[in-house]
């Protein structure tokens, strides 16, 4: 990237949560509407205090803001907010 971050794509939940076991990253994102009704398989991640956990989702699937905040999502984004403040995001978790 040319900011010098490192990103590394997952295609998957269970791809995520096995890497995520190995490594702990500074910053997650999730997009949330691709979780699959499988979003409290989360709450592990989004509780390990090293890694921010940014998820964002479709207006269309608002609900899904209110369970990730509960389960301990570090930032919950409409995807137009997310796609508006992520620079932003990565310059405070991962340039700071």
């Amino acid at each position: 990237m040319r900011a010098g971050i490192q990103v590394k794509v997952m295609n998957n939940l269970e791809e995520f949560l096995e890497e995520t076991r190995q490594t702990t990253p500074r910053v997650a994102l999730v997009n949330l509407d691709a979780t699959e009704g499988k979003l409290a398989t989360l709450e592990g991640v989004a509780k390990k205090a090293s890694c921010k956990v940014v998820g964002y989702y479709s207006h269309v699937n608002s609900g899904l803001a209110d369970e990730a905040r509960r389960i301990g999502i570090s930032i919950v984004l409409s995807r137009r907010a997310f796609t508006h403040e992520l620079e932003g995001i990565l310059k405070q978790f991962c340039l700071a």
